[in-house]
């Protein structure tokens, strides 16, 4: 799936004129509260998991028709919504866009609402259930849906899926090499790669990717609650005050691993990787086999086209960052020791276990555990449904989205996407005896995760969504990749830089940031 930039929140009238409209008229689609038109943004996992619900939903509710249209405009979702009815006739629009939230608070020109409110649908029960799907989520994902904590809703998850390393599995068989499970072991094992004379590099990687890591890496040091402490800052505190939400030295600590994987000169990387097309890196992961590994996500074989790559290509846990260790005052052979412990079931007699900081063995364990169920990151948070409020359909609209959480509707969708569940008991259930190497890797990597995913980012605090905020605002297309593994070394800033760097332009405009956020909180 490419990755795109989402700070366009404001793009050229003229490129509305002449791509929003192209792609959103359609003239042969009556406008009818029982036509619902669906429009998709075609990523790694395609549209036809839409086109197969949309046939079961028709099949089981007569006088109902779904059109379902694809797009590749990624960047036009605001423009879009923001066009109003003569221009816009989705009354669904499956997007990844983050910044949502900041339409709740704007009007049309007429005044009316942008994005329809979407709260009945998570406080209703699916055909079959006896919960409600609010119910039925995981607290995490509810979460970040929940609009600045008001129990109202304006946007719905379509899809979900691990993300993280996936690794040529027939190839690791083949040279006797472990899966590491810090990254300490992960940079030997890079190194062990670069020596072994087969004419492979550790990895490949594609700009943004590494995000599929580095939040897990944070939040494995700092601990689930704290990461999430970090998308919701209290305001009265300034970022770079270490007592601030904002001030984490897990952030830190992430970007460093990713410095160590991907700097040029410890060339863990295969040539081109910030130059080359996605689908060329890709390729040369999965077809060519020159790289034994590439940060990614659970659709890689869907995008792929092609099943054999299924019993080649699997996910890895994503390793525990040795960096915790430190933290607790261990020794990074007793963190994997732990590790392996916890892998294996916690079964037989615990590891020994001597904390230089003072904990007792059972909170270094419980640290330890954490961090290991903390293994993916989801992208459940970004792959969203939007339902313009000025749409004729919006019960229609509804109704459909209510539909898509059933075993049913759930099931198609993996089968025809090969993307998780959104509720976690249908992941529980999901029977692996049948499935390829990959789609059963990824299934127990969210099984072993026990609840505890990483989303990869929360954009549901205003101070984000209202000031176009990410993790890393000031770097080039958002991505610290970029500078970290830059082959000019004139271009290159260390983990340290970027962390001051980025502080120090959140603290400078914190309270200009803070007014923004507090207008639309109405305080």
């Amino acid at each position: 799936m490419r990755k795109k930039r989402w700070l366009a929140l404001a793009l050229a009238v003229t490129l509305l004129t002449v791509s929003g409209c192209a792609v959103k008229k359609n003239t042969t689609v009556a406008s009818d509260e029982k036509v619902l038109e669906v429009e998709v943004y075609n990523a790694g996992y395609g549209v036809e998991w839409v086109k197969k619900l949309a046939e079961k939903f028709e099949t089981e509710n007569p006088g109902y028709k779904i059109v379902v249209t694809e797009t590749r405009n990624f960047d036009m979702a605001e423009s879009i919504l923001k066009s109003g009815p003569k221009n816009n006739t989705a009354d669904i629009m499956i997007y990844q866009y983050p910044y949502y939230m900041s339409l709740v608070s704007q009007q049309l020109s007429d005044g009316g609402a942008i994005l329809a409110d979407l709260t009945d649908v998570y406080e209703s029960v699916a055909d079959g259930e006896t919960e409600t799907f609010k119910e039925r989520i995981d607290p995490t994902l509810e979460n970040v849906f929940n609009y600045n904590g008001t129990g109202r809703y304006y946007a719905f998850p379509t899809l979900n899926d691990t993300n993280g390393i996936a690794y040529n599995a027939a190839m690791f068989r083949e040279n006797g090499w472990e899966v590491p499970v810090t990254t300490d072991e992960l940079l030997e094992l890079a190194d062990t790669i670069n020596t072994s004379g087969k004419n492979v590099k550790p990895f490949a990687w594609v700009s943004g990717y590494w995000e599929y890591c580095t939040p897990v890496w944070w939040a494995q040091y700092e601990g689930l609650e704290r990461y999430e402490a970090f998308w919701r800052p209290d305001y009265s505190v300034a970022p770079s005050d270490p007592e601030s939400g904002y001030y984490q030295e897990g952030r830190e600590i992430s970007l460093t691993v990713l410095q160590d994987l991907i700097n040029p000169s410890n060339r863990y990387s295969i040539e081109g990787c910030l130059t080359l097309e996605f689908s060329e890196i890709q390729a040369a992961f999965v077809r060519q086999e020159k790289a034994a590994m590439m940060p990614n996500g659970g659709w890689v074989i869907h995008e792929m086209k092609d099943p054999s790559y299924g019993e080649k290509i699997a996910m890895m846990k994503v390793p525990v960052v040795s960096a915790l260790g430190n933290k607790l005052g261990i020794g990074e052979n007793t963190l994997r020791e732990l590790i392996h412990y916890i892998d294996g079931g916690e079964t037989g007699e615990a590891p020994a276990v001597s904390s230089k900081k003072g904990l007792s063995a059972e909170e270094v364990l419980n640290a330890v555990r954490e961090a290991r169920y903390l293994n993916s990151s989801s992208i459940a948070s970004t792959n969203i449904a939007l339902v313009p409020a000025y749409s004729d359909a919006v019960e229609l609209a509804k109704k459909f989205l209510l539909y898509t959480t059933t075993k049913e509707a759930m099931q198609i969708t993996f089968e025809n996407s090969g993307m998780m569940p959104v509720v976690r008991s249908e992941i529980d259930a999901m029977d692996v005896s049948k499935l390829n190497q990959f789609d059963k890797s990824k299934v127990e990597l969210i099984k072993s995760s026990n609840g505890r995913t990483v989303p990869m980012e929360i954009i549901s605090d205003p101070i984000f969504y209202m000031n176009g905020l990410r993790a890393y605002t000031m770097l080039d297309n958002v991505h610290p990749d970029k500078t970290l593994g830059a082959s000019a070394a004139g271009d290159r800033r260390t983990a340290v830089e970027i962390e001051e760097s980025e502080r120090a332009y959140i603290d400078a405009q914190w309270e200009h940031f803070c007014r923004i956020a507090n207008e639309v909180l109405g305080k």
